[in-house]
This record gives structure tokens, C-alpha cells and sequence, in this order.
């Protein structure tokens, strides 16, 4: 009996000790086991206002989501004095498995700014999605502030997914969609409206110059540059009978005031009134916005990315993000009929809108004679 209880000891040990030879051998011969270590976790602060936070939150996503990386924000109402709003003051937060950016051991800094250095830029725009991968390797966490709309740059090498990727982190928080609901419910049983017209005037970049650190904006700017669109537009919509109100949404009161007395003068529309309570007046040259600011911003951003029409001002480039914001986030072609405006410009745009990349100077993927390639260094 004891003979045969040695034997079964014998033999489950030298089972086991097979087993961990075979383990051994298959490390030595493919390396580390694959699923301890995968890419870091990939955080986003903002360092701007709403609409550069925006587009560079879901360019940041769409990084995390290109080498298969957990997504985070980290997003408070002290990360940006420009949007001094937390996260979920403004939108709704989904389930992530990136926890908390405070619990990173070996946290990496990235930064995806205009400040940010040519070496990581280089990397985004001319490296494939291992190289990428590879830059981040030492990385638990990798923190990346940005103010930038930086997803077409390596778009050849990852697909644009910007509506997804809206509709994921993008959602109005409970408290602004509400209120989102109850302005346009208002708007439908007090004036009757069944196609509204949203038109986004970032007054300060229409300006003459500065003074006492303030803008001084132009005279008649919404006159010149978006009533002969707006009138065409209510043309074609009246022809269809149409009920028509016109929302504006502007950073200076000035402009509003214009608007009310120009859409006072065409009796087939009726100005919609902004839920907010205080009109914003952004005049200073590097604003400072309260978190009830910057809801309010959204909130009127909301509004007008769910306009029947949209009009706002482009030329060369958008005249703010926060109108490229909401052309990127409206259904433009769809749901909603979008315009880019300028003097003597009305456009009609259809599909995807794409939003302006701010980087100053083109980004070569080449190294020029007697020139060293630089490494990106995390911080």
C-alpha cells in the first residue's frame, strides 16, 4: 500500500516538473507571455475651450482606439482655465476600463498642443500603428493634453471614425439635455416652429484690433457676412411653408442685438430666444469661462448642431472650433442642412465635415540631408 502511495507522489511530481520545464522553454523560445503586458492606458486633459477640447478629445480617442488601447478623461473644472467645466458637467460619462489616471504607476506625459514638439508630431503623422505602439511600450499611462484636432493627420494609417466616437463620449450630460429638450419644446409651442435655423457668429475674430486687452469687434459683422445667406436659405425653406425660426448663438451681445433688429424686418421668420439666463461676452484675449459658462456654451452648441440648418462662418479655415465643432457633430446632408458662409459665399456642404488641423508649418515625414532623426521624448 505505501508502495504504491510513493509511486502516485512519484509520478505527480514528475508531471508537474514537466510541465514547468514546458512553460520555461516556451518563454525562453517566444518571450514574455502576450496578454501580461498590452499598450498603455491612454488618458485626455483639454487646455483650451470647449471646442478645442472637444475635437481633441475625439482625436485622442480615436489614437487610444487605433493600437487598441483603454481610453480615459481626465477632465476637471480646474484641468483648463478656458473650460472651467468638469467632464461630466457636459456630458455623459460611459464605462471605461482605463480607471483612474492618479492610479498609473509609470505615467508618461504627451504633449499634442501647437507647443508640442516636432518628434511627437512626426510620430502620429508618418509612423505606422506599431511604431506608435512601440513609442509608448515603458508607458502604463500615457497622459495626453492637446488643444488640436490632430485625427487626419495619421488618417492613412486609421480610419476616420469621428461620428462613432461622438456618439460615445459626446453626449449631452442628463442636465443639459434636458434643458436642451425643454428650449426646443418652447420654441415649438410658442412660435410653431417646424424647421429652425441655427447660425454660430464668433465675433472676435471680426474684430479691429484690440484695446485694454479686449477685443473691439466690427460693426454690422452678422449683416455683412450672414444675412445674404440666411436670406437665401429662408427662401427655399418658406417655398416649402415652412414655419421658420432663426436661433443665434454669438460670444458678444452685440451681435445678437443685430440679429434681433435685421430678423425683426422679414416677416416669415421669428427669432428664437437663448435659454440663457446671462449672454455671453468673450472680448478678453485669453478668456477665462466658469463652468456655468462653458455649460451654457454647450448647451447653445447642442442646440445648434440639432438645427434643421446650419449656418456658419468659413473661408480658408473655420472662423472658430466651436463652429467647426458643431459642423463636425451635426448630421450635415442628413438631418441637418449645413452652410459655410462668408461674404458673398453661401456653400452648402454635404457629408462629413472635417475640421481644421492648427499646427503651424507642414509636418515632412523625410530627413533631409545631414539631418539626424529625432527621438519623440514622453515627458
Amino acid at each position: 500500500m505505501g508502495t504504491v502511495s510513493s509511486r502516485r507522489v512519484f509520478a505527480r511530481g514528475f508531471l508537474t516538473g514537466c510541465w514547468a520545464l514546458l512553460i520555461i522553454r516556451t518563454t525562453l523560445f517566444f518571450g514574455e507571455r502576450s496578454d501580461e503586458k498590452g499598450p498603455p492606458k491612454i488618458f485626455f486633459s483639454p487646455t483650451s475651450g470647449l471646442g478645442n477640447s472637444i475635437l481633441a478629445l475625439v482625436s485622442t480617442a480615436q489614437l487610444a482606439r487605433s493600437i487598441n488601447a483603454p481610453f480615459g478623461i481626465s477632465w476637471d473644472t480646474d484641468t483648463s482655465p478656458s473650460c472651467q467645466a468638469s467632464y461630466d458637467d457636459i456630458f455623459q460619462r460611459t464605462l471605461s476600463s482605463a480607471g483612474d489616471l492618479g492610479d498609473c504607476k509609470r505615467k508618461c506625459k504627451l504633449d499634442l498642443t501647437q507647443s508640442g514638439a516636432r518628434s511627437c508630431w512626426k510620430v502620429l503623422a508618418c509612423d505606422e500603428r506599431i511604431k506608435i505602439a512601440q513609442l509608448f511600450a515603458s508607458c502604463d499611462c500615457v497622459h495626453v493634453s492637446s488643444n488640436q484636432f490632430f485625427m487626419p493627420i495619421y488618417s492613412s494609417h486609421v480610419v476616420n471614425d469621428l461620428s462613432s466616437l461622438a456618439k460615445q463620449y459626446l453626449k449631452p450630460s442628463k442636465r443639459l439635455e434636458h434643458r436642451m429638450y425643454r428650449s426646443q419644446e418652447y420654441w415649438k409651442k410658442e412660435f410653431g416652429v417646424t424647421h429652425v435655423i441655427g447660425i454660430h457668429v464668433r465675433a472676435a475674430h471680426s474684430n479691429s484690433g484690440s484695446r485694454d486687452g479686449k477685443w473691439i469687434p466690427k460693426k454690422r459683422t452678422f449683416e455683412r457676412v450672414f444675412w445674404p445667406c440666411l436670406q437665401k436659405v429662408v427662401r427655399e425653406v418658406h417655398a416649402r411653408s415652412e414655419t421658420i425660426g432663426v436661433f443665434v448663438a454669438a460670444d458678444m451681445p452685440e451681435v445678437r442685438i443685430e440679429a434681433t433688429e435685421l430678423l425683426g424686418t422679414d416677416e416669415r421668420v421669428v427669432e428664437l430666444p437663448t435659454p440663457l439666463k446671462a449672454l455671453p461676452n468673450d472680448t478678453g484675449l485669453g478668456p477665462q469661462r466658469s463652468s456655468v459658462e462653458v455649460q451654457d456654451a454647450a448647451l447653445e452648441l447642442f442646440l445648434l448642431l440639432n438645427s434643421d440648418s446650419l449656418l456658419v462662418k468659413r473661408g480658408m479655415h473655420f472662423d472658430s472650433t466651436f463652429s467647426a465643432s458643431a459642423m463636425a457633430l451635426a448630421r450635415c446632408g442628413s438631418a441637418t442642412s449645413c452652410y459655410y458662409v462668408e461674404q458673398e459665399k453661401c456653400e452648402l456642404v454635404t457629408g462629413q465635415v472635417t475640421p481644421d488641423f492648427h499646427l503651424q508649418g507642414k509636418i515632412s515625414c523625410e530627413i533631409g540631408v545631414g539631418e539626424e532623426e529625432e527621438d519623440c521624448d514622453l515627458l
